[in-house]
């Protein structure tokens, strides 16, 4: 377990995964969910070098065939500490036989976190070692706290006027053709009603989003920028809800996915690809 702190946070990380295990400010109050398996066993999972299901669970590249788990393997493996201070650490997992069983291309995936007065930004950072294009999915998953008891009074707040494009899933998670603007009224989304059967997908989105109490106060805001998705997600009566920004989207329902065409994948041509997104404290 590495910690990080300022005057402002306490951050706990597993080398498992990279994973987070707690976002605490200066008073104590616990903002991550801390897992439970009666509902989910994770608390932020990084999702690498896929997101969401495969169909069949297996992709093709060049005409072969890999199998991979759900949301990639980076979360089941150990990854190597290359930087610690007091406010800021670096993770590392290179491609080795293993990953090349499932994922056909050699690289280098780092996660770093920093902290900003009350802000924790999250970098990934993925390097090509191969001499052509690579391509994979990548996002974030963490759980942030919210009392069962209280859900219905908390909503989000979406930066900005947009109107995002919600895409439509199967009750399994695969990617359907449907696409259609999803209205919010003043760019909130209440959190009463939602249809937590299945996850909500979005593209289009505003590139920042308030989660509010039942008294309107700002809990945490998440600024995703580098993302184009966002996928909310909660277990059915659980006491938190997921803000997840992903780069790509899970498989099309029915189709095994060929890496190099699938839509929405990153395709790294050479050097570095890096992604970040922000947690603050508040609004």
């Amino acid at each position: 377990m590495i910690t990080i702190r300022n005057e402002n946070l306490t951050v706990e990380i597993s080398t498992l995964g990279g994973e987070m295990q707690s976002i605490k400010d200066a008073a104590g109050r616990e903002y991550l969910w801390q897992g439970d398996d009666a509902f989910w066993s994770g608390r932020a999972p990084n999702l690498f070098p896929y997101t969401g299901r495969l169909t069949e669970g297996i992709c093709t590249y060049r005409g072969q065939k890999f199998a991979m788990p759900c949301h990639g393997f980076l979360k089941d493996r150990e990854m190597e500490i290359e930087r610690a201070e007091e406010d800021r650490c670096t993770l590392l997992l290179r491609s080795d036989k293993d990953t090349l069983r499932v994922f056909p291309f050699e690289f280098a995936f780092r996660i770093s976190y920093m902290l900003e007065g009350a802000s924790l930004i999250c970098q990934y950072r993925v390097t090509n070692f191969e001499d052509f294009t690579i391509y994979f999915g990548l996002g974030a998953h963490p759980a942030f706290a919210v009392p069962a008891d209280k859900f219905d009074g908390y909503s989000l707040r979406f930066a900005g006027d947009i109107t995002p494009i919600r895409v439509e899933l199967s009750e399994d998670g695969y990617v359907l053709n449907g696409r259609a603007p999803y209205p919010l009224k003043d760019g909130v989304l209440p959190l009463r009603g939602y249809p937590f059967e299945d996850s909500l997908a979005f593209t289009a989105m505003a590139k920042s989003v308030s989660l509010l109490d039942e008294t309107g106060k700002g809990v945490i805001s998440v600024d995703y920028g580098d993302f184009d998705n966002l996928v909310l997600w909660r277990a059915p009566n659980a006491p938190f809800l997921c803000i997840e920004p992903w780069c790509s989207l899970p498989s099309r329902k029915g189709v095994v996915e060929e890496l190099s065409t699938q839509p929405g994948l990153v395709a790294l041509e050479e050097g570095d690809f890096r992604a970040a997104f922000c947690v603050r404290i508040g609004e």
